[in-house]
């Protein structure tokens, strides 16, 4: 593809997600020089595969360049002066808390998190806790995934946001594997269909892997991950996480 054409695709993406975001708090290109980010999503293009985003059916409205857009403008601060390289790649999750983001909803959760040791960086963290789903966790629950950046000492809010307005269950396995497997399939329902029951969850120093396979590589930083979900119009819990991304060693 000429650079020519290319460059218009990547303009084109900023105006895509300047006229769906309508919020220039989220989807800003003031500090960011529009060559630098260019050349940011190139590199980026070339770590994911057209056929990668083809096999995410539970992001069927995300191409390609609206995704790789915000991830090269929420690290707009970090990329002066320094190799894209250090800014992104394959990464270790690791938690410091988890908490409710709203109080008083009916499915909450009280969860701990062992202590990361970064001189054994391959060590998993443990989960001691409980959660609670008032009702069951099915396919026809929505999720919402709002993801926010540590910068400058203040987050920035909703620099990514996920919806799935239907399939959560599927969504939640599918996404993060080793989580529902080690920690919520207890409470999976035998069957064809993704289904957790209504009740309480729980575990006791149990390994966290924190693995997420539709994300080979990922912007380095520290991350706030609120979780919301429930059925129809009502909102049935708002769970958080503080973390960090690092590089892999």
């Amino acid at each position: 593809m000429k650079p020519r054409r290319r460059f218009h695709r990547v303009k084109c993406a900023v105006n895509e997600a300047d006229e769906i975001h309508n919020d220039r708090k989220t989807i800003s290109t003031s500090r960011l020089p529009l060559k630098l980010t260019v050349k940011f999503l190139l590199q980026m293009s070339t770590q994911f595969p057209q056929s990668y985003f083809k096999a995410l059916p539970v992001f069927p409205l995300f191409s390609m360049s609206f995704l790789l857009v915000p991830l090269a403008l929420m690290f707009q601060e970090g990329i002066h002066g320094k190799a894209i390289n250090s800014l992104m790649g394959p990464y270790i999750v690791y938690v410091e808390r988890l908490y409710m983001c709203e109080p008083n909803l009916p499915s909450p959760w009280y969860v701990r998190a062992s202590h990361f040791n970064p001189h054994k960086p391959k060590d998993l963290q443990l989960l001691t806790g409980n959660a609670t789903f008032s009702s069951t966790y099915d396919d026809s629950t929505w999720v919402k995934v709002i993801i926010d950046v540590r910068s400058n000492n203040q987050w920035k809010e909703n620099a990514f946001v996920f919806n799935f307005k239907k399939n959560g269950c599927r969504a939640f396995r599918d996404n993060i594997p080793q989580i529902y497997k080690d920690v919520f399939k207890q409470g999976e329902v035998k069957g064809p269909n993704c289904t957790l029951k209504a009740g309480v969850i729980k575990f006791n120093n149990t390994p966290a892997n924190w693995t997420f396979p539709n994300f080979p590589i990922m912007p380095y930083g520290h991350y706030r991950y609120r979780v919301r979900f429930g059925q129809l119009e009502k909102l049935y819990a708002c769970w958080a996480v503080d973390g960090w991304i690092i590089p892999k060693s």
